[in-house]
């Protein structure tokens, strides 16, 4: 394969006369005129992609200002209904505790009232167990007393009878009998004032029994009335605590009703927002795609390193890599080693790549052609053939030099677009196509 070196064509050059011949004058005419027309295109394609990405970039930041709004309203909104929710459970467990503490200091007052009531009842019981105890034993003492003295004045009366007998048979006898019988009847009114004096001391022994008896008796009843007041007045407490629960549980019900009826108007206005939210979000997004479907260079411009131009979306490598590492590349960004289809607009889209990548135009570059499935059936990226009679192929290419020639590449120089075959395992620059 020969390939026209830089020196020989100064060489070329250099012989020329004076005056050049006009082939080479119509060339650098129309070296010329393709340079201007390249220019042209290329400053109109810049301007077209640069008016479309500003669009790009404006239509983005619609959608982001109209999602910032949608979430930020969502967001109040939800912060403003978690806020009062919030408060009126606070309110509510506040008054379930204050009512929860009240009813429990009513129930331990209650309770401690009752065993302060039962306390005494049982200590009034007691004392007056004891002293009933007491007096039914100084009653059964005094009953005993009683009859003994009974006894006593029974057997004094008899032997002061026979004492009068005697003494009114020795009167009989002796005589004097008057004032023995004065004497005799003084003894028997002494006699009579001891036993009314006994009878005194036990009526009043008994009066002052039968007193205490009524006292612990009225202290008994006075006992059972306290206690009874003052359970008539735990249960009166007891009562406007549970009215009181009752109200507020009514209260609260009523409040719980209302807020769950501005929670679900709140659900309706969000549902109703997300809905409109997502119809505008789907609006947008099909006018974008609409956008994107009419202007495909935006989605080439949106690729890494990638350029439109000429109604197609490529890139130059920046490194130079064997045929089967530039082909793994390209196929990672979704594109393929590119297919020289057709030549003219073709030549144009490569020189122009070069041209932007600042690179000379004395280079190989990899491309899709390759006849490594079948020996000499040399087929594009895409599975087309590549006929060995297509027009761009370079004087005696394809040669398959050596037997080991099976990868194409373009080969560009100011007066040449011509491919070659050449082996895979060399190094050069390649051309990705990113196909819209």
């Amino acid at each position: 394969m020969y390939l026209p070196t830089r020196r020989t064509l100064v060489t070329t050059a250099v012989s020329w006369t004076a005056e050049p011949p006009t082939s080479v004058v119509l060339t650098k005419g129309i070296e010329n005129m393709r340079n201007t027309t390249t220019d042209a295109r290329v400053q109109l394609e810049t301007e077209t992609n640069h008016k479309l990405w500003n669009f790009q970039l404006q239509m983005d930041s619609n959608v982001s200002k109209v999602m910032e709004s949608c979430n930020v309203s969502q967001q109040q909104l939800l912060t403003t209904v978690s806020d009062k929710l919030l408060q009126l459970e606070t309110k509510l467990n506040k008054g379930l505790v204050d009512l929860h503490n009240a009813s429990f200091t009513a129930d331990r007052r209650l309770e401690a009232n009752i065993n302060e009531s039962v306390e005494h009842l049982q200590k009034v019981q007691l004392q007056l167990d004891a002293n009933i105890s007491k007096a039914v034993q100084s009653y059964n003492e005094l009953n005993e007393r009683l009859m003994e003295t009974s006894k006593e004045l029974q057997l004094n009366q008899t032997t002061f009878s026979y004492q009068v007998e005697n003494i009114v048979t020795r009167l009989d006898k002796d005589g004097g009998i008057e004032l023995k019988l004065t004497r005799a009847s003084d003894q028997v009114k002494d006699l009579q004032q001891r036993m009314q004096k006994i009878s005194e001391a036990a009526d009043e022994h008994q009066s002052q029994l039968n007193k205490q008896i009524t006292e612990l008796e009225a202290e008994g009843k006075t006992g059972l009335s306290g206690l009874q007041q003052i359970t008539s007045d735990l249960r009166t407490t007891l009562t406007s605590n549970v009215q009181t629960l009752t109200n507020l549980t009514s209260k609260t019900e009523l409040r719980v009703s209302e807020l769950e009826k501005k929670l679900s108007t709140i659900d309706n206005r969000l549902k109703r927002l997300e809905t409109s939210t997502k119809i505008s979000l789907e609006a947008i997004r099909s006018n974008m795609s609409a956008i994107f479907r009419a202007t495909p260079g935006v989605q080439c411009l949106l690729k890494t390193g990638y350029v439109w131009y000429l109604e197609t979306c490529f890139k130059l490598s920046t490194r130079e890599e064997n045929y089967t590492t530039a082909k793994a590349k390209c196929e990672a960004d979704g594109a393929h080693l590119y297919d020289v289809k057709s030549p003219i607009l073709d030549e144009e889209r490569i020189r122009f790549a070069i041209k932007q990548a600042g690179l000379p135009l004395y280079i190989n570059i990899w491309v899709g052609g390759n006849d490594l499935e079948v020996e000499s059936v040399h087929r594009w990226s895409d599975g087309t053939p590549l006929s060995p009679l297509y027009k761009l192929w370079g004087g005696g290419e394809p040669d398959n030099l050596g037997g080991v020639q099976d990868c194409v590449v373009i080969n560009v120089t100011p007066v040449q677009f011509v491919l070659l075959d050449e082996r895979c395992s060399a190094s050069y620059r390649y051309l990705c196509q990113y196909d819209l």
